[in-house]
């Protein structure tokens, strides 16, 4: 267990920065388990995964996206926005590459959740697969 707690408080650290790692490691290290408990149960015989569900991996996701920009923007500030213009950008296509960069940042809650539950989700169909002749 200490060498998984190490593990995760290094790249929160590595990531965030020491002080601001040490900070915010117990919300990073609770969702960390959170989803390794609920995949770990699923590995047992007539157990129920509540990942291979996607309005639970939505929301977990959901909630992880919008704890990560309420953090980013209360520590940058309105400066947060520069990430959705790329340095050297054409004044007369920031608009256009803002909107862009803007729907491709969003659509990371929903790709981050399509991964999970297709990856619990496959697990479950090869193992009822290689069960059907037993």
């Amino acid at each position: 267990m200490e060498i998984v707690y190490g593990f995760i408080l290094n790249v929160v650290c590595d990531q965030m920065g020491s002080q601001k790692g040490e900070k915010y490691f117990p919300a990073f290290a609770t969702l960390f388990f959170t989803v390794l408990a609920a995949n770990v149960i699923a590995l047992f015989p007539y157990t129920y995964s509540i990942t291979s569900q996607f309005i639970v991996t939505f929301l977990i996701s959901f909630f992880a996206f919008g704890v990560i920009n309420i953090i980013g923007f209360l520590h940058h500030g309105i400066y947060l926005i520069r990430m959705l213009l790329p340095s050297g950008c054409p004044a007369a296509m920031a608009p256009l590459i803002i909107l862009i960069e803007l729907v491709s940042y969003v659509a990371r809650v929903i790709s981050l959740s399509l991964r999970i539950f297709a990856n619990i989700m496959s697990g479950h169909c090869m193992l009822k697969i290689l069960t059907i002749g037993v």
